[in-house]
């Protein structure tokens, strides 16, 4: 898939990800831990708790799962790293007039008034929240980030607009 997203030989493709595997062991064999655990019998477990079971592992099933479950952790904890930093910011926007109006496994989305100054001040509680997450729940050094995007339309890029702060 790597190189058909990329438009290249399958060999180039495999060559990008020996090159990624080399300069990252431990993640490669994070990757291959998880591979093994459909295989194996095992669940897999998220920081938050969240686990994910597989039913029936055949021959025809097996790349497909096997694909499931290196994706599980990293897709489990985004999304769970998202939905805590909601509910730790809710009631903070909620005093704002900002309502949260839907949660996409990976993105908040709010309606807020279009004034730079008040979209700065929801960044920069959405920041503290997610520092927050990370601290009480994940226990790595590595620190995440978050994107912020302000749009007239949600799920429209071309409706997207920069703000200067006040």
């Amino acid at each position: 898939s790597l190189a058909e997203e990329f438009n290249i030989p399958i060999w180039e493709a495999q060559e990008m990800i020996d090159a990624w595997f080399k300069a990252a062991p431990d993640a490669k064999k994070f990757l291959d831990t998880c591979r093994e655990a459909p295989i194996l019998g095992r669940v897999l477990v998220t920081p938050f708790g969240r686990k994910r079971r597989f039913g029936l592992v055949t021959k025809d099933n097996l790349n497909f799962i096997q694909n499931e479950a290196s994706n599980f952790p990293m897709q489990s904890i985004s999304s769970d790293i998202t939905l805590h930093t909601g509910i730790i910011v809710q009631p903070k926007l909620q005093k704002m007039g900002i309502p949260i109006v839907n949660f996409v496994y990976d993105s908040l989305i709010m309606e807020c008034l279009i004034d730079a100054s008040l979209i700065t001040e929801v960044k920069h509680i959405i920041d503290e929240a997610l520092i927050e997450v990370e601290d009480r729940w994940l226990n790595t050094d590595i620190k995440f980030s978050m994107s912020h995007k302000v749009a007239t339309h949600w799920g429209n890029p071309s409706t997207a607009i920069k703000l200067e702060a006040a």
